[in-house]
């Protein structure tokens, strides 16, 4: 797939010093979470179509002009979403709203402290908290939420790919409010 947009996240920069805990082996190529356009199927593929958007948490692999990942991980990005912001909700949105929804189960009525709300969770975690298998079932929630412009991800600056080591320093002075978001030439 071609890749439109990138996440940069702390878990990137930890990878990138080999402090995070699932650090793959040197060399590789950092980014989380992406969304992209269908390039091109391999020999016996089905679900998805040239043409097609969507995202995905590849762990590492997503700063990059093209990536090669399976069907089952491709969760498709409703039409006339902007690929930045969408990007946005691949993994702090979904994070927060798993935080919410799944481990706190807060309820409408309830109150959440939240430490740290400057970053990309943190700001998800914001507007939430005013309303595996389960990866794909929440961001097709929060994809919905987009488009009915019921959420607006917080994007703190959109860079090119070839930035992503400026990106790394700005996060890493940790003076980056919302998601640091860089664009591949397949960009929407």
């Amino acid at each position: 797939m071609r890749v439109q947009a990138a996440g940069v996240s702390l878990p990137d920069v930890m990878m990138r010093e080999g402090i995070h805990p699932e650090t793959p082996r040197v060399p590789f190529t950092p980014g989380w979470d992406l969304v992209g356009v269908v390039d091109r199927l391999g020999a016996g593929v089905s679900g998805v179509e040239p043409g097609q958007v969507v995202a995905v948490l590849p762990i590492h692999g997503a700063y990059a002009e093209f990536v090669c990942l399976p069907t089952r991980a491709l969760v498709p990005v409703p039409a006339g979403l902007y690929a930045g912001e969408a990007v946005s909700l691949v993994l702090n949105y979904t994070t927060a709203y798993q935080m919410l929804h799944r481990s706190a189960q807060v309820r409408a009525g309830q109150r959440v402290l939240i430490h740290g709300a400057a970053g990309g969770v943190g700001t998800a975690l914001l507007q939430l908290g005013r309303r595996p298998a389960w990866f794909r079932e929440d961001l097709v929630t929060l994809f919905e939420l987009l488009r009915q412009r019921k959420i607006a991800p917080l994007i703190a600056q959109r860079l090119p790919l070839a930035e992503a080591g400026r990106a790394h320093e700005l996060l890493g002075a940790g003076s980056v409010t919302g998601k640091l978001v860089l664009l591949g030439s397949g960009r929407a």
